[in-house]
């Protein structure tokens, strides 16, 4: 197994490759924007090739104004809401939950 930084259009991802897949992540909810299958010669998630640049998304974006590809994590919620349980009773959360659009701290 290797981990290594490189780009995924235009900005920093991480790279976990092996003999049989290269997978990569970006810090922005620690999401998978590729997996690729050595073996096949396939990408194995759906990528959005209308456009060259990553779609940066902003906390309490709605999904559709960020990047399509890949995979991204939905915690704690789907879709935006306003939380009705304590202790935060009233608390507005954002589309596709509060994971996605977040910078993650992240090294090798």
């Amino acid at each position: 197994m290797r981990i290594f930084t490189d780009r995924y259009k235009g900005i920093e991802c991480y790279v976990l490759e092996n003999e049989n897949i290269i997978a990569r992540f970006v810090s922005y909810g620690a999401k998978m924007v590729s997996l690729f299958s050595k073996s096949s010669g396939k990408e194995l998630l759906w990528q959005n090739t209308a456009s060259d640049s990553y779609a940066i998304p902003r906390y309490m974006d709605d999904y559709e104004e960020g990047e399509f590809s890949g995979f991204d994590e939905m915690f704690p919620q789907i879709t935006k809401c306003i939380c009705e349980e304590f202790p935060f009773v009233g608390v507005r959360l954002p589309d596709h939950g509060e994971v996605w659009s977040l910078v993650w701290k992240t090294s090798i």
